[in-house]
């Protein structure tokens, strides 16, 4: 799945959460998510610009893996 948000983001800035997402969960022994990458999976989840709509998807099954939900990027207040 981070692969295809990878391929899924339009710019390189965007790829950051894809980064974050194999360094914290996937490339440690104890995987953990920092507050920064939990904060930017949760604007992913929920985006009004058209920019990001390709993303927005994947990102929401990455949340439902990770969490069984779809982070709420307002009661993160992010």
């Amino acid at each position: 799945m981070i692969g295809d948000f990878e391929s899924a983001a339009k710019r390189r800035i965007d790829v950051s959460l894809a980064v974050n997402l194999r360094k914290e969960v996937l490339e440690k022994n104890q995987p953990s998510l920092s507050r920064a990458t939990l904060l930017q999976l949760a604007r992913w989840c929920k985006t009004n610009n058209p920019v990001y709509w390709d993303g927005m998807e994947i990102a929401k099954e990455i949340s439902k893996l990770l969490f069984g939900r779809v982070l709420d990027r307002e009661a993160l207040g992010t």
